[in-house]
């Protein structure tokens, strides 16, 4: 049986290192004990401080039925419905709680779709503890994942730790390993303590252990300095880091660190020769060629160091990445302006791109027309006319503003006429009225005097009458 398995932590306070992480995870293991939801946890470390064995310790000892789910297996849609099905939403046919451990949800392929988006869904719906692991945080694949969760780092276990327990497997194995061997293999083990236990079992310290991964400024120096054929080679097997981006930062570094210009034309062309074995495997898929582009990146670069640079280099990071990265803004607008364009002109975005000064011309003088017929937003329309997003949002509000101040107005202006017109009828209905009024008036006053001249008219009548008779 490996040392691995057979020396594994039953318990959290068996796990060699990190105390107060085994206190977060134990309190967190607790509340579930309880009956208490808690959020996912997500444990996080470098390799071999036993993110894995932490898992299956908590299981053990709180009694939790451990469903794995591998960071080797194969992490599609379909599979994770498939291992993962009920395990987060019930419990297990005896009664006890399920486990349910994704192992390095941060190392997933191309062809692991939709993997981050059927595990965000599944530890939200999820009504069992559910335990996941990587190495890196913050890698930005992992982002809605990351904020989800509980979080617990892991750091690497000091080498006096990791001595104890290669001394306790020793004597438990009797193997017999002299005691400087065990101080040798647990400083090297650089806080590794898997890796110090594989040292162990092959009791050879002095091999120099196994190779570990390097960091890209590290790689880079052993690349541009390396003295042998087998240094540069072996710089080039340990990176951490893609073939691409490698290439990228060794051509960068090549002219602050190789002085003479035969010096860096031989450098370069190693790394040209090297590009071209890449692209003979990406159009072949024969991926023997790749022995011949790592043997140029790393031997073929250290090689034409024809002289020997002691001082120090800050080596740079690669103005393409840089380059990139400043402009991914810009990149991602001209796709999304050219699919919007493409699909009104049945082409494809990147054929479209050949419109765009004519639409540029066009929304100088149909600017409201353009953008309704393509459907263009701001940020499109800041692409187009070469300004900025905030600078297109403030003519929008200043044309808007107008817009309503003019309603305002034509409002305001109507409503000025309502009035006049208003009063006018008014003053109209007023005359009028007068007017009938000093009719009636004069019609009453006719009367009455035609009245009195009646009367008077039959008084000097009687009077007449009477002047006759006397």
């Amino acid at each position: 049986m490996s040392f691995l398995l057979k020396y594994a932590p039953k318990t959290l306070s068996e796990v060699a290192g990190n105390p107060s992480a085994m206190e977060e995870i134990r309190k967190w293991s607790l509340e579930w004990g309880r009956g208490k939801l808690q959020k996912p946890l997500l444990i996080w470390g470098p390799t071999g401080v036993g993110k894995t064995a932490i898992v299956r310790a908590v299981a053990e000892e709180f009694d939790f039925e451990l469903v794995e789910f591998g960071g080797d297996e194969e992490r599609n849609k379909e599979r994770m419905g498939k291992v993962l099905g009920a395990a987060g939403s019930s419990g297990s046919m005896f009664g006890k709680r399920r486990l349910v451990l994704v192992d390095d949800v941060d190392s997933f392929s191309k062809e692991d779709a939709g993997f981050v988006g059927v595990l965000g869904k599944f530890i939200s719906d999820a009504k069992q503890p559910v335990i996941l692991t990587a190495i890196d945080l913050y890698e930005r694949k992992i982002a809605p994942i990351r904020n989800s969760c509980m979080n617990v780092q892991l750091k690497r276990i000091n080498s006096s730790t990791v001595e104890k327990v290669l001394k306790r497997i020793n004597e438990g194995e009797a193997l017999g390993v002299g005691v400087e061997e065990i101080s040798g293999i647990a400083r090297n083990a650089d806080g590794d303590l898997r890796g110090a236990i594989n040292d162990l079992m092959a009791a050879n310290p002095k091999s120099g252990g196994r190779n570990r991964k390097k960091g890209i400024f590290e790689t880079v120096r052993r690349i541009l300095r390396g003295k042998s054929y087998e240094e540069g080679r072996r710089a080039v097997f340990e990176a951490d880091e893609e073939r691409d981006t490698l290439k990228l930062w060794v051509e960068e570094n090549i002219p602050l660190e190789f002085e003479s210009a035969e010096g860096r034309a031989g450098a370069f062309g190693a790394l040209s020769r090297a590009d071209v074995f890449d692209g003979r495997v990406r159009n072949r898929q024969y991926w023997g060629f790749l022995r011949y582009s790592s043997d140029l990146i790393g031997a073929g670069v250290s090689l034409c160091a024809h002289e020997e640079n002691r001082g120090f280099v800050n080596y740079a990071f690669p103005s393409y990445l840089r380059k990139m990265s400043a402009s991914k803004g810009g990149r991602a607008s001209r796709k999304k302006t050219g699919l919007k364009v493409g699909g009104k002109l049945h082409c494809s975005w990147r054929d479209a791109e050949v419109f765009f000064p004519l639409l540029k011309m066009q929304m100088k003088e149909e600017m409201d027309g353009v953008c309704a017929l393509y459907c263009f937003e701001e940020e499109e329309i800041a692409f187009l006319s070469g300004k900025t997003k905030a600078e297109v949002e403030k003519e929008r509000k200043k044309k808007e503003k107008k817009e309503n101040g003019d309603t305002e107005k034509e409002n305001g202006k109507t409503a000025s006429g309502k009035k006049a017109r208003g009063r006018k009828k008014k003053e109209g209905e007023t005359a009028v009225s007068k007017k009938e009024g000093g009719k009636e008036i004069g019609k009453d006053s006719g009367k009455e005097n035609r009245k009195e001249s009646g009367k008077e008219a039959d008084a000097s009548k009687k009077n007449g009458s009477l002047a006759d008779f006397v």
